[in-house]
């Protein structure tokens, strides 16, 4: 057992928490059996960390509670560090971040992308979709939605020159089930979309509500991907 906050290894392993060493090690830190068992069968671990002996990760190295939580954070019963994954996918359904900055927002956003047959995230100053709290979230859509950063708003026609870019506003049409190709654009929490990428919309859309003026994000957007999937056969494509 590993029970020293200064052993070289767990001084590694707790760098992950920063972005800039997963940016720069192309690593990230995943916790619980879930997330570690998608891990095992879709990305390359590097280590398994685990307060107690388990027979079903026998590779696992087992650290005190004081270690885990130096390398977490907190206390979960399970953690690794695995290489960032790179799921391939197409692109014909796109969903693009624009400036969303709470982990959560991201994470049920790249769950709900993968449930209503989207292919890819495009991401415009976000939070890190590889931060723990994301990873949480995503509930393992990382390992299997490709992720891009857009770093300049004024490149999303160069870089979907075919796409239907459409807008999430408070005020647009109803959306409609559509087969081309697209790209749904969502804004940040308080601002919205901002105004180079809005420029850039075909079309505007918004959500018919009652006695709400706004939705969260994270709900908005996962209805708007099912309107706008509703009833098509997301098998074939």
């Amino acid at each position: 057992m590993i029970s020293s906050v200064n052993n070289p290894s767990v001084k590694e392993w707790a760098k992950y928490q920063q972005k800039k060493y997963r940016d720069q090690d192309q690593k990230l830190l995943i916790e619980g059996p879930h997330l570690v068992d998608l891990a095992l069968s879709e990305a390359k671990v590097e280590v398994i960390l685990t307060l107690e002996p388990n027979p079903h990760y026998p590779q696992a190295r087992q650290v005190s509670e004081h270690v885990m939580k130096k390398i977490t954070g907190h206390t979960p019963p399970i953690a690794a560090i695995i290489e960032k994954p790179s799921p391939s996918g197409g692109e014909a359904r796109v969903l693009l971040l624009d400036r969303v900055q709470d982990p959560g927002n991201i994470g049920t956003l790249m769950r709900s992308a993968l449930a209503f047959g989207f292919d890819r995230l495009v991401l415009y100053q976000c939070a890190d979709p590889y931060s723990a709290k994301v990873v949480r979230a995503t509930q393992g859509a990382l390992f299997r939605l490709p992720i891009e950063v857009l770093k300049d708003p004024n490149d999303l026609q160069k870089r979907f020159p075919q796409h239907q870019i459409l807008a999430a506003m408070l005020e647009g049409s109803t959306p409609q089930p559509l087969c081309a190709s697209l790209v749904l654009i969502l804004g940040n929490e308080g601002q919205g979309i901002s105004d180079a990428f809005l420029n850039q919309a075909h079309q505007q859309l918004t959500i018919q509500t009652r006695n709400v003026e706004s939705l969260n994000v994270a709900v908005a957007g996962s209805i708007l991907m099912h309107q706008l999937t509703q009833g098509l056969d997301l098998s074939s494509t």
